[in-house]
């Protein structure tokens, strides 16, 4: 039977995973790590639209669900440890889908426009700071917060969302948030 210890493990498992999205970003993908993540994590800040496929998210999926249940059981149950390792799972499938649409597709909250500013400063000024995606309060905690004022993008790494087509620039409802980087037009000699 289900019940409302249940529940808590699994949020717990969801709040664990917030914690585990920062430490993994923070230590693995930003240091000297050969894991097959983060060198996808690296690909990924040279070319902010490569993601690893669904299938190989998955997979991960797959194969953390019994180490995080299996740790659990001998702390609190195997009922409980399979409601944690749910969450924590649950909760890095949410965060992919909305690291993906972070680069994607335009904000359509408040929260979603504050996680992607947090997440462009990471990017394109300061990859040793800012590095929850989903949730920055994180960084708060352990003093990697650092929002810029004005988040300059590399005009060959702007986001579809961000510039308008027919002019090249910023949308107006992003200016104040966002500015491109273009590349200088060489003149021939």
């Amino acid at each position: 039977m289900i019940g409302w210890q249940d529940g808590l493990a699994f949020f717990a498992g969801v709040f664990g995973w917030t914690l585990a999205e920062y430490s993994i970003h923070r230590f693995m993908f930003h240091g000297a790590s050969k894991w097959t993540a983060a060198k996808q994590h690296r690909e990924h800040h040279r070319d902010v639209t490569h993601f690893a496929t669904w299938g190989e998210k998955f997979r991960a999926a797959i194969q953390v669900l019994p180490v995080v249940a299996g740790a659990g059981w001998l702390l609190v149950g195997l009922q409980l440890a399979l409601f944690f390792g749910l969450g924590f799972v649950a909760m890095y499938l949410v965060y992919s889908e909305f690291h993906e649409a972070t680069h994607i597709v335009a904000p359509k909250t408040a929260y979603g426009r504050w996680c992607r500013r947090v997440h462009f400063t990471h990017h394109f000024h300061t990859p040793h700071l800012n590095h929850g995606v989903t949730c920055p309060w994180w960084d708060m905690v352990f003093g990697t917060y650092a929002p810029a004022e004005q988040i300059v993008v590399p005009q060959r790494q702007a986001m579809d969302w961000l510039v308008d087509p027919s002019t090249g620039d910023v949308f107006p409802e992003y200016a104040q948030d966002y500015a491109l980087k273009k590349r200088a037009i060489r003149k021939a000699a």
